[in-house]
């Protein structure tokens, strides 16, 4: 199965967090780490800040993301204010 996810011409992982991925972080590292060194197109959204993240994951995990240009989604939580409404 973890070939398919490092095959994928592109990759999408959504609400990256700790708990996501604690099971599996030693997976998560490799297919990470095969997509950058393949220069493969992976997309990462995450409510986390690089900061965030280097204290949340495995040093090695922080560092690949931290190679991997961002891009920062500002503006309140649309969610949050439908529920509101």
């Amino acid at each position: 199965m973890i070939g398919h996810f490092c095959a994928a011409q592109h990759l999408c992982l959504d609400e990256l967090s700790p708990a996501a991925i604690h099971y599996a972080r030693e997976t998560f590292c490799r297919i990470l780490d095969t997509r950058l060194t393949h220069n493969m197109p992976t997309f990462i959204a995450t409510n986390l800040a690089l900061v965030e993240l280097d204290a949340a994951f495995d040093p090695r995990i922080a560092g690949r993301l931290a190679t991997l240009p961002t891009l920062a989604v500002t503006g309140s939580d649309r969610r949050w204010c439908a529920i509101s409404q």
